[in-house]
């Protein structure tokens, strides 16, 4: 019974994630494709201690430099961050 409930309870958070990743291809954000990627890298390995290994993962396809370039256009000032916030929690 235990091992049932751990599988369900991936499966809603692999749901969640896809969702989420979903949502954000469907916004008109920069460079969304790449803040996606990311966070499939986020997402397969939990145990990243730095950006370097994150993007070293087998699911992320894009360099540590361009994390930096997806954050910049993603806050370029408070009122575009604010929008990009209540866009994400919609």
């Amino acid at each position: 019974m235990k091992s049932r409930t751990v599988g369900i309870i991936l499966c809603m958070k692999k749901n969640k994630t896809e969702q989420f990743c979903k949502k954000i291809l469907c916004s008109e954000l920069p460079r969304k494709r790449a803040l996606t990627n990311i966070l499939m890298g986020l997402s397969s390995s939990p145990d990243a201690k730095s950006v370097v290994s994150v993007t070293e993962s087998r699911h992320c396809h894009y360099t540590h430099s361009n994390v930096g370039k997806v954050v910049e256009d993603l806050s370029k000032n408070a009122q575009q961050l604010a929008a990009v916030n209540r866009m994400l929690k919609a």
